[in-house]
């Protein structure tokens, strides 16, 4: 679970899968090389090795000055100039021969010290050694006996007796060579072959095995790679595209305890915030519609208002009028009607110029109520309203049969 808590844990923990990969394929290459580099040096030991025939060869070569020209002997004087020419030959391929012993020897030892340590050795290196060094000494005294028939080689009379000789020397010399079971370092070269079979069969498996478990890692990178980080982002932005279209229901739902999770919370919540914001603006549009078709009825009731105010106050002006001039010719035509009858006509008509009066005011209040206006907050007297409601219908009761 830790290492689902983050990206960049997630690409530590990638990182580190790929070290490991790294690591693993570093150490089979580093092991491959290895094998090969000590492949080569045990072949480079094997053949730096010096080679037996190279020494009978060199041993063989000190017959060459023995051989005699027969047809230069039949001439005068040319004997002795034969035999001197041999003698000289003979001992320049005897230094020769003994140089290349030398070298042979001192190769030879640096082979059997190289050749111990390794994994390959013959058991029996230890009596090679001694095998070779009594040839060595046997060698030695041959070629001693070899340098000291060299002087007879000038005294015709014993000449053929002392290349004879001499020639027995170096059949010696190659006989006792292959008398003794001798090391041939070629012969090393098949037990190393085995082994490095072994050692490349060996390394191919651990190799295929490494390969094995790095492939094994690669596509458990790869998987959790998709599922961790591709796959998140790809619901998220299929989240983006439908919100987008329109979809302000869609959420979008992810488990991958990361960022991309954070993201994907941060995302739904605007969603909802902003279907709210959305939700509040419907409402206030359908207010504001409602508010809109109440001040149209309104306006209407208004415009209504005023024509039947304009309609009223031309009757209630008539009416009003009427009562003040018959107030006026009634006070003369009443001086002799009963008191009781006069005050109650004078009291009706009061009350018709006192309750035109209002309704002009009512009707004043309609028209400024159509024009707009703020209508003015005035004080009334309750107690007088209710007095003038009973003056005005006390008298009702005493007409309801007229």
């Amino acid at each position: 679970m830790l290492l689902t808590r983050s990206i960049r844990r997630k690409m530590v923990a990638g990182l580190g899968v790929l070290m490991i990969m790294l690591g693993l394929l570093t150490i089979s290459s580093l092991s491959g090389l290895s094998n090969y580099r000590r492949t080569v040096k045990d072949l480079e030991v094997i053949e730096s090795a010096p080679r037996n025939a190279r020494l009978i060869g060199s041993i063989i070569s000190l017959i060459e000055p023995l051989n005699l020209e027969l047809q230069a002997l039949d001439q005068p004087g040319s004997r002795q100039r034969i035999y001197a020419r041999q003698h000289q030959e003979a001992q320049a391929a005897l230094n020769n021969v003994r140089g290349q012993i030398e070298e042979h020897y001192r190769l030879l030892a640096k082979y059997f010290d190289q050749l111990s340590q390794q994994p390959f050795a013959p058991d029996d290196l230890q009596r090679q050694r001694r095998s070779y060094s009594r040839l060595r000494e046997r060698i030695k005294q041959i070629l001693d006996d070899y340098e000291r028939s060299l002087s007879l080689l000038d005294d015709e009379n014993r000449h053929d007796e002392a290349a004879r000789y001499m020639i027995k020397l170096v059949t010696q010399m190659k006989d006792a060579m292959h008398e003794l079971e001798l090391i041939e370092p070629l012969e090393n070269m098949q037990p190393r072959l085995k082994t490095a079979q072994r050692d490349y069969r060996a390394h191919l498996a651990f190799v295929g095995g490494i390969s094995l478990l790095v492939l094994s890692m690669f596509l458990f990178l790869a998987w959790s790679s998709y599922r961790g980080i591709v796959q998140p982002i790809r619901a998220l932005h299929r989240g983006a595209s439908r919100v987008a279209a329109g979809d302000f229901d869609y959420r979008v739902e992810l488990n991958t305890h990361d960022e991309i999770s954070h993201l994907a919370a941060a995302f739904n919540h605007m969603t909802e915030r902003f279907q709210s914001v959305t939700a509040d603006l419907d409402r206030e549009v359908q207010q504001q519609s409602r508010q809109l078709v109440q001040s149209a009825k309104l306006a209407g009731v208004g415009y209504l208002a005023a024509g039947v105010a304009h309609e009223i106050n031309n009757p209630l002006h008539a009416i009003s009028t009427a009562a003040e001039g018959l107030q006026f010719r009634l006070s003369r035509l009443l001086k002799d009607a009963d008191e009781a009858d006069t005050e109650i006509v004078s009291e009706y008509l009061k009350m018709m110029q006192t309750e035109s009066s209002r309704c002009r005011k009512i009707t004043e209040k309609l028209l400024d109520f159509a024009r707009g206006k703020d209508s003015e907050r005035n004080q009334y007297d309750v107690t007088a309203i209710v007095r003038e409601v009973v003056a005005m219908l006390q008298h009702v009761g005493k007409f309801r049969d007229r």
